[in-house]
């Protein structure tokens, strides 16, 4: 394209719509933080995992476990806001 149809591409008022992060959360029905209002795709988020007797026995050797429960905290006021259900922490890699 010529530098001349581009500006005229744009003159015409069709601009791209506004680069959004991947991060911003469009959704609502998301569980978040009380306090912030972090929710579980923020950056600001932490997963906190838990894991079983025999799981710490084997990350001892080397050897990958799934965790117990995964909880999601807030980094700024360290709520706990979220938990993985049973269905989630199934297919949780």
């Amino acid at each position: 394209m010529t530098p001349f149809l581009i500006f005229s591409h744009f003159s015409s008022g069709s601009f791209p719509p506004p680069f959004q992060p991947s991060f911003v959360s469009q959704s609502s029905s998301l569980p978040h933080c009380d306090s912030c209002g972090t929710d579980r795709k923020s950056p600001l988020s932490r997963e906190v995992k838990t894991y079983g007797n025999w799981a710490w026995f084997l990350i001892l050797f080397g050897i990958s476990s799934k965790p117990t429960t995964v909880s999601f905290q807030c980094s700024q006021c360290g709520q706990i806001f979220d938990r993985l259900s049973p269905e989630e922490l199934e297919h949780y890699v």
